[in-house]
């Protein structure tokens, strides 16, 4: 029988010539162990040790010559699996280095055994103090602790681990006699910590896809991956360097996470009792190396760059536009990780100062680039347009709201979001050479005279007050929000409750429209009211100050001046008298002789411009008229008056809309179509004070 294997084995067009066959038993740790060799015999009692019944594995040895005696066969070798716990006290010393798991031949003494073990421990021999070490069989599952440990006997020593009828996977423990071990599980549990087990790989080819066999390979904990590495490419039999490839987890969550060379296996994060690695080609991985995969619309693929965690994230940058050909100068990317979340949240990578490890990129992480550029971190970049003109439809109608006409700079202007507006109204004032004319203070400087406008909703405007403590992250300025500047004739500062009024003077001689407009700043401290008298005494000296410069009369007089001013609404092409009579003086002569009257309350609040019916803001116009006791109707213009008809006209075809759908509802119910369900009618009590007394 063995002839016919070794005839038909032996064909020089299966495995060529001069091979050698050997019977093998695999082992409980997955290894095969030799028997013998197979040969030609004329006697079949030759088989007697080389049954292929009871040895079903057969080694071929592709070498004219048999295997060296290094390779121990037969069954008297068979080696035995055995658990080893070290009872010492400085276990934690020498356990880094420790085996806990021994594959000793079955015919080696108790005493050769104890000898090894010894030598594994304190690295040299000594043979007095091996005569104080005892061995004996643990048997952790006992739960008497008296029962849990058998000590062998001298005598014992002497006899074979076969005769001693261990088996794979038991358990001896080794301590000095001149030691007392009070618990064995505990020293087995703290052997196992201290200790660095072994562990079975199984490591996947996923370079050479005509040879997907995995290797099993079984090392230490402390087994450094690049030999395992090593190890799977001999295996494989690949001609390649252990630098153009890596291994990673075979685990579709973590699978694109590499491994480092210098990184040792006990670190790998396996999950449960998986312990599978896949060998794939690419950059291996060095201290502080990382690799990231960069997702773009230039290219079908991810792009994978190993590179070192402290470089700059410029730097980075530069280095993905010259992988992807990409101008050096494109800023119309930005780079994003791709966080595994439910969540779409992916915050730009904009600290291009700081090290790839400050922005909190890992190994493994994923980025994407999207159009657009973004700020660097903790800045904002600003969209500045300059006001060139102010345009009024009609050009008459100079009392309503105007449409600004904005050149827009070329430059964004980026700026730290601690930064207050002075900043960016010095940065615009640098930008356009903006020089202080002659005959101001030298404490006066340029950005005095740029007065700053927030632009909202794309048309908006607000002006910019300057408290001294509010920065644009106060203000809360993002990225990319617009703002319009105009340079002044005077420097201006505008505190926090300030108000800068539009204001309209003098009719032409048929009272169609406002001939002169000028700017009056109201400065307002914190906790002072806006009332009537403090605006009227301003828009007085204003006046006087623009009847003298501008319009050269002479003998003005601002005690002699008597005006009426009114507030303008364009949103319903409304005047609305300011009265004279809510002033401090008047209300508290008017408390005064009713206490409890709630008329004075009423009017005491309404002494504050800022609140109703007035609503004294920023760039509302006051209309300001020559006389006393005048009306709206004084205000009011021709274009006043056509647009409050075409108002008018608006809300009644609203109203006529309304009451043809809810017609036509009606209709549909009636009818038993279905149609939109009336809403209840619920009843509304509206109290309006009289504005005119």
């Amino acid at each position: 029988m063995a002839n016919i294997i070794i005839h038909k084995k032996s064909d020089p067009n299966i495995y060529g010539v001069g091979n050698h066959f050997y019977i093998a038993k695999k082992l409980r740790s997955g290894q095969l162990h030799v028997i013998n060799e197979l040969i030609k015999s004329n006697n079949d009692k030759i088989l007697d040790k080389s049954d292929l019944s009871n040895y079903r594995n057969l080694i071929i040895y592709t070498n004219s010559s048999s295997l060296p005696d290094t390779v121990l066969q037969g069954e008297e070798f068979e080696p035995i699996m055995l658990n080893i716990v070290y009872g010492f006290p400085d276990i934690h010393i020498h356990a880094s280095h420790l085996q806990p798991i021994k594959h000793v031949s079955k015919n080696t003494t108790l005493l050769e055994l104890k000898e090894i073990l010894y030598h594994d421990y304190y690295g040299h021999d000594d043979a007095q103090k091996l005569r104080q070490m005892r061995m004996g069989k643990l048997n952790l599952e006992e739960k008497n602790n008296r029962k849990s440990r058998r000590e062998y006997k001298s005598d014992e020593e002497k006899q074979t681990l076969a005769q001693l009828r261990l088996q794979d996977g038991d358990t001896l423990g080794i301590d000095d006699r001149n030691s007392l071990v009070p618990n064995w599980k505990d020293v087995s549990s703290n052997s196992i910590n201290f200790g660095k087990n072994q562990l079975s790989l199984t490591v996947k080819n996923s370079i050479d896809i005509n040879n997907t066999k995995p290797m099993t390979y079984s090392c230490l904990n402390t087994t450094l991956i690049e030999l395992v590495k090593l190890m799977a490419i001999q295996a494989f039999g690949l001609s390649i360097d252990t630098c153009m490839c890596r291994l990673h987890i075979d685990d579709p969550d973590v699978g694109h996470i590499p491994l480092y060379d210098h990184q040792t296996v006990d670190s790998i994060e396996f999950k449960q009792n998986n312990t599978n690695l896949c060998l794939k080609f690419g950059q291996s991985l060095k201290k502080n190396d990382i690799l990231l995969y960069i997702l773009s619309d230039r290219e079908p693929c991810s792009l994978e760059i190993v590179v070192d965690e402290n470089i700059i994230l410029s730097d980075l940058w530069l280095l993905i536009k010259q992988e992807l050909n990409m101008d050096e100068n494109d800023n119309e990317y930005h780079l994003c990780e791709v966080k595994p979340s439910l969540t779409d949240d992916e915050s730009p990578l904009n600290d291009f100062d700081g090290t790839l490890h400050a922005n909190e990129l890992t190994n493994g992480a994923q980025l994407t680039m999207k159009r657009g550029s973004v700020a660097r971190k903790n800045h904002v970049r600003l969209k500045i347009s300059r006001i060139t003109e102010r345009i009024y439809t009609p050009n008459e109608a100079i009392h309503t709201e105007p449409k600004y006409k904005m050149a827009e700079l070329k430059e964004l202007f980026e700026l730290p979001t601690i930064s207050p507006f002075n900043v960016l109204r010095e940065r615009i004032a640098k930008h356009i050479d903006f020089k202080v004319p002659s005959g101001y203070a030298r404490d006066v400087k340029p950005l005095d005279f740029i007065r700053l406008y927030r632009i909202e909703d794309d048309e908006s405007l607000s002006i910019i007050h300057e408290p001294i403590l509010l920065t644009l992250k106060q203000a809360k300025v993002q990225d990319l929000d617009l703002f319009a500047f105009e340079s002044l004739h005077n420097p201006e500062s505008l505190g926090k409750k300030d108000l800068l009024l539009n204001i309209v003077y003098s009719k032409d001689d048929d009272g169609n429209y406002f001939q002169y407009q000028f700017e009056v700043h109201w400065p307002l401290k914190e906790n002072i009211i806006a009332k009537y008298e403090y605006l009227e005494q301003h828009v007085l000296t204003r006046l006087s100050s623009f009847m003298t410069n501008t319009l050269h009369y002479k003998n003005v007089s601002k005690q002699a001046l008597k005006i009426t001013l009114a507030r303008y609404f364009p949103d319903r092409a409304q005047w609305i008298i300011i009265n004279p009579s809510l002033s401090s003086n008047t209300n508290q002569s008017q408390n005064k002789k009713n206490k409890t009257s709630n008329t004075s309350s009423t009017k005491t609040s309404k002494s504050n411009l800022r609140l109703e019916p007035y609503k004294l803001t920023d760039l509302i116009v006051i209309g300001v008229l020559e006389g006393e006791n005048l009306t709206e109707e004084d205000f009011d213009t021709p274009y006043d008056y056509h647009k409050r008809q075409e108002i008018d006209y608006e809300k009644k075809q609203k109203r006529l809309n309304r009451e043809r759908n809810r017609n036509e509802n009606d209709r549909n119910r009636t009818n038993g179509s279905s149609g939109r369900r009336r809403s209840p009618q619920n009843t509304m009590r509206i109290n309006v004070d009289d504005f005119d007394n």
